[in-house]
C-alpha cells in the first residue's frame, strides 16, 4: 500500500460520507435519531442516519443497507443486512452473522465467530478483529490498527501500513500479506506481524517498510520480501 494508495483509501472514505449527508434527506434517513431492529424482526429498505447509531437486535433481518455519520453499528449474533458504513464510529457484529462490506473511517471492526461477510471490510484509522469460522469474501484494509485474524478465513488481501498484524490459530489468507511503506510526516513505529501455528499466508508475505516478522515453524506462507522473518515455535514469539 503505497503513499498514494493510502490518500485515495481516506479520500473515498471521507467522499463516502459527504455523499451519504447529501442523500439522507431524499431517501428517508434520518439526522439525528438511531435505527433499532428487535430481535427476530424485519425492516425492509435501508437505514441511515446523521447522528445516530444503528443497532440489529439478535436474528433482525435488514433486506438493505447500514449507513451513518457519526455513530456506531452494531449487529447482534444471527443478524443479517447489506453493507454497514460508518465514518465516524465502529462496528461491532456478532456470532454468526450475514453482512456485506463493513466500512468505517475513524472507528474498529470487530467481528465475532461464523460470521460471512460477502465483500470487503476497511478500517482507516482503527483495528479490525475477526473471530474463530468467520469468512470475509473480500480484501482487508486499514492504515493505523492492528488487525488481528483468529482461526478466520480472509479470500482477498491483507493491506495495512502502520498497524500490526496477528495471524493466529490456523488463520487462513487467501491473498497477499503486505504492509505498505510510512507516509510522509508519518510516525517511525515498527509494525510487528506475527503468523502463528497452523496459520496459511497462500500469497505474498510483501514488506514494503521495516518491520518485526515472526513466522511460526508450522505457518505456510508463499514469497517473503522485504523482510527476514523470524522463526518461533510457541504459541506467540518470545520477544
Amino acid at each position: 500500500m503505497n503513499n498514494r494508495t493510502s490518500r485515495i483509501m481516506q479520500g473515498t472514505a471521507i467522499m463516502a460520507g459527504l455523499i451519504l449527508l447529501g442523500l439522507l434527506a431524499g431517501c428517508g434517513g434520518s439526522v439525528n435519531q438511531s435505527h433499532e431492529v428487535g430481535a427476530g424482526q424485519h425492516h425492509d429498505g435501508n437505514l441511515s442516519s446523521v447522528n445516530g447509531t444503528i443497532t440489529l437486535r439478535e436474528g433482525a433481518t435488514v433486506n438493505g443497507n447500514l449507513s451513518t455519520v457519526n455513530g456506531g453499528i452494531r449487529i447482534e449474533s444471527g443478524a443479517s443486512a447489506g453493507t454497514a458504513d460508518t465514518v465516524n464510529g465502529s462496528i461491532r457484529v456478532g456470532d454468526n452473522a450475514e453482512l456485506g462490506a463493513l466500512t468505517t473511517v475513524n472507528g474498529s471492526v470487530r467481528v465475532g465467530s461464523d460470521v460471512l461477510v460477502s465483500g470487503k471490510v476497511t478500517a482507516v484509522n482503527g483495528a479490525i478483529g475477526f473471530g474463530n469460522g468467520t469468512v470475509v469474501a473480500g480484501t482487508v484494509s486499514n492504515i493505523n490498527g492492528a488487525i488481528t485474524v483468529d482461526a478466520a478465513r480472509i479470500e482477498g488481501d491483507l493491506l495495512t501500513t502502520t498497524g500490526d498484524v496477528r495471524l493466529i490459530n490456523a488463520a487462513h489468507l487467501a491473498g497477499d500479506l503486505q504492509v505498505g511503506p510510512v507516509r510522509r510526516g508519518g510516525h517511525d513505529r515498527i509494525p510487528r506481524i506475527v503468523i502463528g501455528r497452523d496459520a496459511v499466508v497462500e500469497g505474498e508475505v510483501r514488506m514494503e517498510r521495516e518491520v518485526d516478522l515472526y513466522v511460526h515453524e508450522s505457518a505456510t506462507v508463499g514469497e517473503i520480501k522485504g523482510a527476514e522473518p523470524r522463526r518461533f515455535t510457541g504459541d506467540e514469539p518470545d520477544s
